[in-house]
Formats: structure tokens, sequence, C-alpha cells
């Protein structure tokens, strides 16, 4: 089984990280925070987040998620991205069963294991964007016609379409 090193990395350090947020958290108050949290939540419950998101299998339409309501298509893309570099590198680009071929993690919230507390803090906001953490996760949301969208992902090692 092949697991990369990025994956303990980031997964440890979200374990250390996570106090130093806490203080200042707080539930979802802000329409931008209250849009993160449902995505977040729904991701968490997700089984099939990987196939939702990426694309990977065929879902079937009883387990399917429609992510790309919530997600811009560059987050979207981004995540796509580093999926296949990581399928290149563990796999040789073709799945393997038994093998962990690619992200082995939630991409929405940078962890295996759900999170016991839901708790965010607005860091910035500048015209239609806003940074979001929780626990040692940033995340962009942008607002769109439709609403607030989530368009970045910055992980303690591992960003997506985060500047």
């Amino acid at each position: 089984m092949k697991i990369s090193m990025a994956v303990y990395s980031f997964l440890s350090a979200f374990l250390f990280a996570a106090p130093a947020v806490a203080a200042s958290a707080h539930a979802p108050q802000t329409d931008a925070e209250k849009t993160l949290d449902k995505i977040l939540r729904t991701a968490e419950g997700d089984e099939l987040i990987l196939d939702n998101v990426l694309h990977r299998f065929p879902v079937p339409a009883t387990k399917r998620v429609d992510y790309s309501k919530w997600l811009t298509p560059a987050l979207i893309a981004s995540l796509q991205a580093e999926q296949k570099r990581l399928l290149d590198q563990d796999c040789g680009g073709k799945y393997v069963e038994g093998d962990i071929c690619g992200m082995d993690y939630n991409p929405l919230t940078c962890a295996q294991d759900t999170m016991a507390v839901h708790a965010y803090a607005t860091l910035s906001e500048s015209g239609d964007a806003v940074t979001i953490t929780r626990a040692a996760v940033a995340y962009r949301m942008t607002h769109t016609g439709p609403g607030w969208r989530l368009d970045g992902i910055k992980c303690k090692e591992l960003q997506f379409n985060f500047p």
C-alpha cells in the first residue's frame, strides 16, 4: 500500500495546529461561513467524496452529490490536477486495485476523519472574496451571482487554487 509523505505531513500538522485558531473561532455566522459549513458538512458525510468531486469513477444516482454548485471551476480543476499528479506519482498514472492511487483523504477538509467541532474564523474580506479558517485549513470563498462558492483551499502543505 502506497501513501505519499505529503499526506502524512499535512495530517500531522493539521492535528497539532488546530488549537491556534480555536480561540477566535465561532459557530458559522456570516453567509460565507454558513455556506462553507454546509459544503464541509456535506463533504464529511459523502462516502464517495473523491468520485463526486474528482469524477474518477461513476457514482450511483442515489449517492451523487453535485459539488459544482458550491465549488468554482478553478478549484475543481486544481483538485483534479493534484489527483492526476498523485496518481502518476504513486501508481504510474493508472488506478491499481488494492493500492492507494492518488488522494486518500477528503480534499475539501484536508483530513481523513470528520471534525467534532465546526468552528470558523473569518480572517480577511476583500470585495467579493473572504478567507475563512476552520482548524488548520484556510478557505477562500468568492461571491458569485447565485451566492458564495468555495474557490480555494490551503492545507498545511498543500493548496488548491490558493495563491
